[in-house]
């Protein structure tokens, strides 16, 4: 314990989390200020990140958003520091990517993460201030919040990102829930704000809440980073300047009230067992909704019962063979495509049930009655119909007689397999203080401080001691947890109903607003508002910072702790072992099969193929003792729970990291990945192997699999942002000479592809599931028409809303099965012929022998080499795809999207090792980084809400993305503009962006990007094996080399890049130009991008266009 401490501080007298009894030590020591009540508390994550996290207590005072516009306002400016950018730069010159925070229903957090603690250093006091006194000015609320533009519409940050959530399916469920069960209090309020609401804020209604909420030293600062590199003095001293001035300025009064005091515990009982509310929500595609059953749990301070309640609700979903998911989810019919839970930890905590991808019933009816007629009903009676799962509370009913068919059979079975996920869970502890201490440190700490019960970070540090509590616990314990909590308990039902016409309703309301208040503006007001608007501009430009002599100098590196680690490799005939030694109480493996020679038509069933490959049955032919075989077969949830046992982690994806529709890099390359102890290594490459030689997929199981993909991909397709991104992909891999297409996993998995393929496969299971036999080889498609004709069946799923609405012919269910086995015959062949194997671990002298007996054939002996060496064919790198002298603009309009999204994709191939990468990177982060000049050009006037351009290795492409514009059009001449300027400051002699100081700043953020990606042990491993795939080499001597070409990179270099990739945004013959919208905005949208300054001509494509034409 230290003896003295820096003026003016004192230890906490709150009791701190120790290290004794089976506690996991955070290194935390708390301090206050004892003039203003500021707490400051350290904790321990080692590696070279530090990180502040400034917490303030916050509560919404009605649908405004008061505190999210705060959040927004307070990096602007400060009293000490006035100009906007002054805080954002200063951060990015000390090894970071800015500043950034975070609005929760009950608390706001401002965030800092610097490599090294020096820029912690500098930082901090300059952040805190910008946190207590903000200058808060008209113009940064109009700019930031909302003003309206010369056309009378809509523009500010905050209005541009509410405005693309507050009908959203998440969002309105969010609302429904908390108002329902916390009604009367301040959880019911939407802390964002709505925008009808945040239209009508002012500037002194959020300068008064400031007042009320931050000067009174009701806040808390977390400082976490490497033991040995912080020193708690030089912190605490450095925020005593601006703590003094806030002990000179404080607003307490006698009266004072800290938010959440009035909140009372426990919370008065609810009027009714069951609330119900039923909830549209705008979606082109009206086939699946969500359910959402939430109840109050303990309170905030009971710990013990909280991690109880984790454990339970991890028991019943956390994977494909648990109890609630093999009932509801992993069956041939589904109830949902996706179970989950979460335990949000507000004063009374609630303990919330997610239900997505529930299909909807033609004659669903609503009902917002609170009666409770179905809850006694057996789940045994469920029909394999989901017929009216959302609709007088079926569904709801259907869980909670599941949980009371879990309490009346309770007994061993279900006590050893609690035993097995509290194991799994004590793993994930351990593996997340590995890779994410930062994060799980300060998500323990958060409530602690915004509602100061118990003991600091006992949530965390007493975790393992409960489990080990847990373990003795008998089936009566789980059961009274049960019915206190969940069976027992009045609860909330909220049921999520998709419809397709309540996004035109909405955009009808929106015009007609627009069209009202054009009409009472006039003329006159118009012109008013565009003169107001330029004056807007004039004032947010003059408060920016000017002087680069403001700022200290770039900091040194060197005093950046690593995180150590050293690489060796083994090459084996064709295959590489690349093994990471590095300091980790796990085994972190990757193993990687090549998709050479796969065929065209299998590509497209690789989705399914990875969801199906660990978890389905295995039929395994053994010897028996008279010298004779017979069949073995494992059913699919036992091959899961074995997973389970021997992988803490683990996915196959197509791809590093890939998803289900979206391969990652290296796309034609299947990764199996996970993350194990070193004593399951074995037994988990056992299993993959067997999965790859004996998996067998059953029909019902590809039925209920199939449905849930098809519901995955719905949801994923109602997302504005996530279609932008992933049609510009799929139209550059369509692009070519001659237009010729290749072969790609990246087309044949994308959702657009998927669509076909889907409806296509469950077409022709509706056509098994009739009565109909599978269509045989021979079978023509004239004889399947007309026996369509006859039937009266529909080709495709279930699908009568209009939405997707494609002719797709079905594919019979033998036809999937057979190319799924093509598909796993493949990987089988791949995996005995030429792996890669990239390894992680503290002890790696076995790992390579252990991969070698489960996987390689023979006895062949290895050498050490290095990548540089390896064959051509080694290397994962893929040619991208190049868009050369064509181009395509597309605009795509989907129901329920209340925002616009533009995506630009250019040709440009520079991976890491190229003359131009590291240019190229300076370049990128001087334009994207938070007031950088792309960042203050659309963002920083109100125009959207994001804004950036990257280089796109994997694509080989540079990409500038804006997203939740609310004038996509305006937004893209602001970019054009931008680079003109630019151009134009290279051919003079000012240079306003591109000075020596935003070189160093941009450097100084790559700087950072590079600690990132090498923050922890789990990063390490991840990073060195894209570096590899790449051909490039991953080590110390790298991260020497890339300083030295890093500080190689100057002005000519800077103009070179910009004149060669840049300037291609503009040209309207080699690019793609996506643009995805609501419905009704189509052609003004269109009309206003034909005609402005830079034309864009877009043509239209519907979602079900595109599934013909990708």
């Amino acid at each position: 314990m230290r003896d003295t401490l820096p003026a003016g501080f004192s230890r906490s007298v709150r009791k701190v989390a120790d290290a004794a009894r089976e506690k996991i030590d955070l290194g935390l020591q708390s301090y206050i200020h004892d003039a203003t009540g500021v707490r400051i508390i350290f904790y321990s994550a080692p590696g070279p990140l530090c990180a502040v996290t400034i917490v303030v207590p916050t509560e919404a005072v009605d649908n405004s958003g008061h505190p999210h516009c705060l959040e927004h306002l307070l990096f602007l400016g400060s009293e000490k520091h006035p100009h906007r950018g002054y805080l954002d730069t200063l951060a990015a010159r000390c090894f970071s990517d800015g500043t950034n925070a975070w609005t929760a229903e009950d608390h706001t957090a401002y965030t800092y993460r610097c490599a090294g603690p020096d820029g912690l250093l500098q930082v901090l006091p300059v952040f805190v201030d910008h946190v207590i006194f903000p200058t808060l000015t008209d113009a940064q609320f109009a700019n930031e919040v909302h003003y309206l533009m010369g056309d009378g519409k809509h523009a500010g940050v905050v209005y541009c990102e509410m405005q693309s959530r507050e009908n959203s399916e998440g969002d309105l469920g969010e609302r429904a829930w908390r108002s329902a069960l916390f009604p009367g209090t301040s959880l019911e309020k939407d802390t964002g704000g709505l925008t009808a609401d945040i239209a009508k804020l002012t500037n002194e209604q959020v300068c008064e809440y400031h007042r009320a909420n931050y000067q009174s030293g009701n806040f808390a600062i977390l400082v976490g980073g490497d033991a040995g590199a912080i020193d708690v003095d030089l912190v605490l001293n450095c925020t005593i300047p601006v703590l003094e001035r806030l002990a000179k300025s404080l607003t307490r009064s006698a009266h004072f009230k800290a938010p959440w005091s009035d909140f009372e515990v426990p919370q008065p009982p609810l009027t009714q067992p069951v609330t119900r509310k039923t909830v549209p929500f705008p979606s082109a595609d009206e086939q699946f909704g969500s359910c959402i059953l939430a109840w109050r749990g303990p309170l905030l301070s009971d710990v013990k019962a909280i991690l109880a309640l984790t454990v339970f609700t991890r028991y019943l979903v956390e994977t494909a063979a648990s109890p609630m998911n093999q009932q509801f989810v992993e069956r041939a019919n589904p109830l949902c495509n996706a179970l989950s839970f979460e335990l949000y930890k507000f004063k009374q905590t609630a303990i919330v049930m997610y239900a997505s991808g529930v299909p909807l019933a033609d004659d669903m009816e609503a009902d917002d009655g609170s009666s409770d007629e179905n809850d006694n009903e057996h789940l045994a009676d469920v029909s394999e119909s989901a017929s009216n799962l959302l609709s007088h509370g079926r569904l709801g009913g259907l869980v909670l007689s599941f949980l009371e068919k879990c309490a009346a059979e309770a007994g061993a079975e279900m006590l050893a397999a609690l035993k097995r996920t509290m194991k799994r869970y004590r793993l994930s502890i351990l593996e997340g203080l590995e890779s994410s201490k930062h994060d799980m440190i300060s998500e323990v700490l958060i409530p602690d401080v915004v509602y100061s019960e118990g003991e600091l970070g006992a949530a965390l540090a007493d975790s393992l001691a409960f489990l080990s509590e847990f373990e003795a616990y008998a089936a009566s314990d789980w059961i009274v947890l049960l019915r206190t909590y969940l069976i027992d308990a009045p609860r909330v039902e909220v049921y999520m109903i998709p419809d397709a016409h309540l996004g035109q309703q909405l955009s009808a309301e929106e015009n007609h607003e627009l069209e009202s208040r054009r009409q009472q503006l006039g003329k006159e007001g118009l012109e008013r508002l565009e003169m107001d608007a330029e004056e807007l501009a004039k004032e947010i430009e003059a408060a920016r910072v000017r002087s680069d002599h403001l700022y200290p100098s770039v900091l040194s590196s060197l005093t950046i702790p690593r995180v150590p680690y050293s690489i060796s490799r083994y090459q084996q005939h064709r295959s590489l072992f690349q093994v990471v030694q590095m300091d980790t109480a796990f085994v972190h493996l990757y193993i990687c099969l090549s998709m050479d020679g796969l065929a065209p038509e299998l590509r497209s069933y690789l989705p399914l193929f990875l969801e199906l490959l660990f978890a389905c049955d295995l039929e395994m032919n053994l010897d028996d003792r008279n010298g004779g075989t017979y069949v073995q077969t494992i059913k699919w949830e036992k091959v899961v729970e074995q997973f389970a046992e021997s992988a803490l982690y683990m996915s196959a994806s197509a791809g590093i990291s890939g998803t289900s529709f979206s391969p990652g890099p290296a796309p034609d390359c299947l990764f199996i990945s996970a993350v194990s102890q070193p004593e399951h290594v074995p037994e988990f490459l056992d299993r993959v192997r067997q999965s790859l030689c004996f998996g067998k997929v059953a029909e019902d199981r590809l039925q209920g699999v199939c449905k849930n993909m098809y519901g995955e991909l719905i949801e994923e397709l109602r997302d504005g942002d996530g279609v932008a991104d992933a049609l510009a992909v799929a139209v550059c891999e369509t692009l070519g000479p001659g237009g010729e297409t290749r072969t790609s996993s990246v087309l044949a998995m994308c959702l657009f592809s998927q669509i076909r393929t889907l409806k296509a496969i469950l077409a022709g299971m509706a056509r098994t599931m009739s009565g109909d036999d599978d269509v045989s080889e021979g079978t023509d498609k004239q004889a399947m028409d007309d026996e369509d004709e006859e039937t009266g069946s529909e080709s495709g799923s279930e699908d009568d809303s209009g939405f997707l609405d494609i002719d797709v012919e079905p594919v019979p269910v033998s036809e999937v099965l057979r190319n799924l086995e093509l598909l796993r015959v493949h990987f089988q062949i791949r995996s005995e012929a030429d792996p890669l194997f990239h390894v992680g671990a503290k002890d790696t002298k076995q790992l390579v022998d252990v991969c070698q007996r489960a996987f390689l054939s023979g006895n062949e002996s290895r050498s050490t080499c290095r990548i540089q060496d390896l064959p051509a064919e080694m290397c994962l790198r893929q040619t991208p795809r190049s868009i050369g002298a064509q181009s395509a603009s597309l605009i795509v309009p989907i129901a329920g999207v209340e925002s616009n999204y533009f995506n630009v994709f250019v040709d440009c191939a520079v991976p890491k090792g190229h003359p131009d990468y590291f240019a190229l990177e300076v370049l990128t982060e001087a334009l994207s980084r938070t007031e950088g000049a792309l960042y203050d050009a659309v963002r920083g006037t109100g125009l959207a809400y994001g804004a950036a351009v990257y280089n796109r290795i994997w694509n080989g492409k540079l990409v500038l993305s804006v997203s939740e514009s609310v004038d996509p059009c305006r937004a893209w001449r602001a970019v054009c503009a931008l680079l003109h300027e630019i151009e134009s400051e290279f051919r003079g002699a000012s240079l306003r962006h591109f000075s020596q100081s935003s070189l160093d700043t941009a450097r100084s953020c790559v700087t950072f990007n590079m600690h990132d990606a090498k923050r922890n042990v789990s990063a390490i491993f991840k990073s060195t094996l894209r570096s590899s795939v790449l051909g490039l080499s991953s080590s110390v001597e790298e991260e020497l080399a890339f300083g030295r070409a890093l500080d190689s990179v100057d002005l000519p270099a800077i103009q070179r890049v910009f004149a060669k990739y840049m300037n291609k945004l503009c040209d309207r013959n080699s690019r793609v130009f996506v643009v995805v919208c609501r419905p009704d905005a189509v052609d003004s949208i269109m009309n206003d991008f034909r005609s402005c300054e830079h034309p864009v001509e877009l043509e239209r494509r519907d979602l079900s266009d595109l599934a013909y034409q990708i």
